[in-house]
């Protein structure tokens, strides 16, 4: 009865084409994260860092180097977009449009990042690391002050920056 509706069956076969393109663009997603861990293992290594990848944890991986422990997060972000530290917890993305220089339309905060923010340290260094990367991070000075956010600065005792500036700066910031 089913079968022999035509209508019917194209409703099947785009079902069933969605949801294949679902489960492939998941696997490449997670594909490319699973590169990226493995470029920075390498990298890290390379610069005599242990690196250990965490799970259950706010954070992805640890790297371990003599006395130095270094906690970092990866966000996934566009491309095309604006970071902006409101407070210590508070991060705001700003995204979307056509050309650098535009004002964003979408908006969105961070709130995945809230348990890796908040959490309390002793000698442990964070680093919040963008994949791929962004255009800009900027911070709040006060109620009317922005300014940009560099990989050196430390900003509420953790670093924000591209996964591009971390390979670029590692040894300028970690290798001291």
């Amino acid at each position: 009865m089913f079968l022999n509706n035509p209508f019917f069956n194209y409703f099947i076969i785009i079902l069933v084409l969605f949801i294949a393109f679902i489960i492939v663009t998941l696997l490449i997603n997670k594909s490319k994260v699973n590169m990226l861990y493995s470029e920075i293992e390498l990298f890290t290594r390379d610069k005599g860092f242990s690196f250990e990848k965490v799970k259950g944890k706010p954070y992805d991986f640890i790297l371990r180097k003599d006395n130095k422990t270094i906690l970092v997060n990866i966000l996934s972000i566009p491309s095309n977009s604006s970071v902006t530290i409101n407070s210590k917890s508070t991060w705001c993305l700003r995204y979307g449009g056509k050309r650098v220089g535009r004002s964003y339309p979408n908006k969105r905060y961070l709130n995945e990042l809230v348990p890796f923010l908040s959490l309390k340290s002793q000698d442990e260094e964070k680093i919040v690391l963008f994949y791929p990367s962004t255009e800009k991070v900027l911070k709040y000075v006060n109620e009317s002050d922005i300014c940009e956010i560099k990989p050196k600065d430390i900003s509420y005792g953790y670093r924000a920056m591209t996964v591009k500036d971390f390979y670029n700066e590692f040894d300028n910031l970690f290798n001291k």
